[in-house]
């Protein structure tokens, strides 16, 4: 259990854990949105999502994080043979960014299988629960051959990915300065 989930139980304002719709852990997305009043646009989408449950932002954030990618394209000055990558690489850094999981289809996302009649840690997904994606597949994904994945669009993953985890880090030290308030 993370720690704004743990803080937000402690709260009296939060709502009741046994009745919670979509939320996570006794935090309904309500709960979650007001914690995070006057968050920048693209972490609080994330935290939407990820956290609330709220499948109706998750298009307002692919759109979102699409700009900032044609924005970082631009002022980075990369060199973009094909345009539809941007925005199929903005899905793929959620997809991996756990923000829209994909569940492995060894374990069908439990981290764990029956072995032996023994429960062991899933070798397929290295114990996670997600679908691990190889380099070919993703620029399978994104359209494009793979030697130019690993050596262009790799590097562009990781940073979109990057952007993404400092947003989630953002949202949680919010989440527990709101929530401490309580």
């Amino acid at each position: 259990m993370q720690v704004q989930e743990r803080l937000a139980m402690l709260c009296a304002k939060t709502s009741n854990m046994e009745v919670s719709t979509h939320g996570q852990g006794g935090l309904t997305p309500y709960d979650i949105s007001s914690a995070l009043s006057g968050t920048p646009r693209g972490p609080y989408l994330l935290a939407l999502v990820k956290y609330a449950g709220d499948e109706t932002a998750l298009d307002e954030l692919i759109e979102h994080i699409n700009a900032m990618v044609e924005k970082t394209a631009e002022e980075r000055k990369w060199k973009l043979r094909k345009r539809e990558v941007l925005g199929k690489i903005s899905q793929l850094a959620l997809i991996e960014s756990e923000v829209v999981p994909q569940k492995c289809g060894q374990c069908k996302g439990r981290a764990w299988v029956i072995y032996r009649k023994l429960k062991k840690p899933c070798m397929a997904c290295g114990g996670t629960g997600n679908h691990s994606t190889s380099a070919r597949s993703k620029a399978r994904f994104l359209g494009i051959d793979w030697r130019t994945y690993r050596n262009t669009w790799s590097h562009r993953l990781d940073f979109i990915r990057g952007t993404l985890s400092q947003w989630e880090i953002d949202v949680s030290m919010k989440l527990v300065k709101e929530l401490r308030r309580c």
